[in-house]
């Protein structure tokens, strides 16, 4: 009977994990199962689980836990590139377009003989 243990949508990196129990033998023991989850559907993107969902004892599935804690944030920081947008948009585009009006503007003066 395979029973869900632990289900986390997102640890704080764009990635969660699902875990169940695959078999309670009274011999060999617990054997579970873990998968890396992203928006809810089985991840195989991942230097942890490139295939198949790792089964393993409860050690082996921690240690899977803490590499996926570990993996690289998937959702990206967006409120980091909304900043560097504005700032792209503040410090580069606005003194560009400022110059080339002032530009066109004093050509626009000396062309007509305003300054003379």
């Amino acid at each position: 009977m395979i029973k869900r243990i632990e289900r986390i949508r997102d640890c704080g990196n764009g990635y969660g994990w699902s875990i169940v129990l695959i078999e309670n033998h009274p011999v060999h023991g617990e054997e579970f199962e873990i998968a890396v989850m992203q928006n809810d559907k089985l991840c195989y993107d991942t230097d942890v689980m490139p295939d198949d969902p790792i089964r393993g004892c409860w050690d082996v599935i921690n240690e899977v836990i803490e590499e996926i804690i570990a993996l690289p944030n998937k959702r990206g920081n967006t409120m980091l590139k909304v900043c560097a947008n504005w700032i792209l948009v503040v410090f580069v585009i606005c003194p560009v377009v400022a110059f080339c009006l002032l530009s066109l503007l004093n050509m626009f003066f000396i062309s007509t003989g305003y300054f003379q």
